[in-house]
């Protein structure tokens, strides 16, 4: 459980937030062949649908920083950034190297999350 009026440090922050980017692509990757197979038809949104979403994306940045600073999170920009980077590495990962492979999957979550977390010092 994490106290709400906690300060992380990245070397516990990263691991946290890797779950929720591993969960984010995973889930999408799913419900997109899913979809697909139900006959659901994706179009590439344009530049100016692009924007609107970047917009979106940065007023919902702020919204969620306010909430955790109201809530006793100390910097939770810190937080936030650090999820975002995880998502992206993630997305990328499953994009390029990953994809619905789960042997792959568990290769990737080995290397970049668990091998790098030494339980003794938790």
């Amino acid at each position: 459980m994490i106290a709400a009026n906690s300060s992380f440090p990245s070397t516990k922050v990263m691991p946290f937030s890797l779950a929720f980017a591993i969960a984010a692509s995973s889930v999408a990757i799913c419900a997109s062949k899913v979809s697909k197979e139900k006959g659901i038809t994706f179009v590439e949104g344009n530049d100016e649908f692009a924007a609107i979403m970047k917009e979106r994306d940065e007023v919902q940045y702020g919204i969620n920083a306010d909430n955790a600073r109201n809530a006793g999170v100390k910097d939770p920009e810190r937080i936030l950034d650090a999820y975002l980077k995880a998502y992206d590495k993630w997305k990328a990962l499953v994009k390029d190297e990953i994809g619905n492979d789960r042997e792959k999957f568990r290769e990737a979550l080995w290397r970049e999350v668990y091998s790098k977390v030494d339980p003794e010092s938790l």
